[in-house]
């Protein structure tokens, strides 16, 4: 009986150190995101309620862009989907369909970079 549990606990410790070993050395290494390179503010809105978002892209080069604005106190949110031109600011507020408030969360996320997270004050 000693031996079978001598035996059982060899092979228990070898397939132990070989999946240690598998995945240390046979996975891709996953590769760190940068942020997403887009630049966010806010303004008073000049006709109606509420704030004005300003997302500036400052990657140098055309990128695709979601945004999702949440108000967390009614329970909305609201997607945008576009494409920033490098440098050229693009707004939105209540005539584009979001009128921000203060609590509204900001989520600006582009295909490899890591997303951006902003509540606004």
């Amino acid at each position: 009986m000693k031996s079978i549990l001598r035996i059982v606990g060899i092979v228990f410790i070898a397939v132990v150190i070989m999946v240690i070993i598998n995945r240390n050395f046979n996975l891709p290494v996953a590769q760190a995101k940068p942020p997403v390179p887009v630049e966010l503010t806010f303004r008073k809105a000049l006709i109606g309620s509420g704030a004005v978002a300003q997302f500036k892209n400052n990657s140098g080069k055309l990128l695709s862009v979601e945004v999702k604005f949440s108000n967390p106190t009614f329970h909305t949110s609201k997607v945008f989907d576009f494409v920033l031109d490098p440098g050229k600011p693009l707004e939105i507020g209540h005539l584009e369909g979001w009128t921000m408030a203060s609590g509204d969360t900001v989520e600006v996320s582009s295909s490899g970079f890591v997303s951006s997270r902003t509540i606004l004050q």
